[in-house]
């Protein structure tokens, strides 16, 4: 992806100095901690570049802002920073428009993730983890990554019809055979309008994660939009599969499989073409309930997924016991494999423990050909991510 022409570079200007009304115009990039490398790597992109102190910035004695020009993605260091998270996401919530968000460190900081979650917590959703050092290709991809997810973030909704599950729409995030990269699959991302945030995904927001009956419905409502568009795709010729998200909690509903069978007999699909992707798997532990749930899915027909293989409480144990058709590598450890010595152990490992066991393998979070290359190598067999559907082009197989 090319970068988009800018009319003339303008040089940076110091925090503090007076806005003139050029400067005021709406920047591509504001810069929070980030060190000359970077700054230079952006300018290189043609990018219109503006170096913070701080966000919000600082008040002058005479109470203007010290810069009140608006800008299109923040790109933030938060340990050269040392801004607080909270004044951070009110700073970001005041802005006249969205702005994108991308945090930048070495990729082995665990401030990064940890930064990212208490700003979930305050309602500010980061849209990229830039590990450094990087790239010129590689900036250019998250910062178009960025610009494609917030793409319909400019309308706005009010009131709180947001929170309910019929608000949701779902986006579906293409799945490719790792050799020949033909599409055989795509997985349901749940997206809703946030007043303030625009579109993002639902389980950001605490107050939805846990609401079980949220959950419930949210399911459905997954369940609902991915046969419909499945049946569409179908009359068009496509036969792979659409992955949907179930956590533990859900699988629990009396009569879930019987009510399953019944909406996708109503589709007129094969349970087949239908993936439940299983999240939250620590709540799968001696749980005779779900289990059975879990079972009647497998003699129906339906394929079931251990989802976040590697992260968190997916585990051998459940492996051994409950007949997944799949796992999932999480984005996670796929990302540690730029310079994480273990990762790059691990990865080929657990590939060869699924061929072992006849189950297939989907690795998730491909967002460099590097990564793409490794588990390729590796014989793993499917594989997604904004590597492979840079423009995220939601919906549209490409079966022909």
């Amino acid at each position: 992806m090319s970068a988009t022409a800018i009319p003339s570079k303008r040089e940076n200007r110091a925090p503090g100095l007076p806005a003139s009304e050029a400067d005021a115009a709406r920047t591509s990039l504001a810069l929070v901690g980030c060190g000359q490398p970077l700054r230079d790597l952006c300018f290189a992109l043609g990018e219109t570049v503006r170096v913070l102190n701080a966000y919000p910035p600082k008040e002058r004695g005479s109470g203007d802002l010290a810069d009140p020009a608006p800008f299109d993605i923040m790109l933030l260091d938060p340990r050269a920073a040392h801004l607080d998270p909270r004044q951070l996401a009110e700073g970001l919530s005041a802005c006249d428009e969205e702005t994108g968000l991308v945090l930048v460190g070495t990729g082995t900081d665990p401030l990064l993730e940890l930064y990212a979650e208490v700003l979930a917590t305050h309602g500010t959703c980061v849209d990229h983890l830039l590990p450094l050092p990087t790239t010129k290709g590689a900036l250019e991809a998250a910062l178009a990554k960025v610009r494609t997810r917030r793409g319909g973030r400019r309308s706005r909704s009010d009131g709180g019809n947001w929170k309910t599950p019929a608000a949701a729409t779902f986006l579906f995030q293409p799945q490719f055979s790792a050799r020949g990269l033909e599409q055989t699959g795509a997985e349901a991302l749940a997206r809703t309008r946030h007043p303030r945030l625009g579109l993002i995904n639902p389980m950001q927001i605490p107050e939805l994660q846990r609401d079980q009956r949220y959950l419930d419905d949210l399911f459905w409502e997954a369940v609902g939009q991915s046969l419909s568009a499945l049946r569409e795709w179908s009359n068009a010729g496509y036969t792979g599969t659409v992955s949907v998200n179930v956590s533990a909690a859900t699988l629990r509903q009396p009569g879930l499989t019987a009510r399953l069978s019944e909406r996708v007999g109503t589709y007129g699909l094969d349970p087949r073409r239908l993936v439940l992707e299983l999240v939250e798997s620590r709540q799968i532990e001696d749980d005779p309930i779900v289990f059975d749930t879990l079972f009647r899915l497998y003699k129906d027909g339906y394929l079931l997924s251990m989802d976040d293989f590697g992260q968190g409480y997916a585990s051998l144990w459940q492996l051994s016991r409950i007949p997944f058709s799949e796992i999932k590598l999480d984005h996670r450890l796929i990302a540690r494999l730029q310079w994480s010595d273990r990762a790059r152990k691990l990865v080929p490992a657990v590939i060869d423990l699924a061929h072992r066991l006849g189950i297939e393998i989907v690795a998730e979070g491909i967002e460099e050909q590097a990564q793409l290359d490794f588990v390729r190598r590796h014989r793993c067999t499917y594989v997604q991510g904004f590597l492979l559907d840079p423009i995220q082009e939601y919906g549209l197989p490409r079966h022909a």
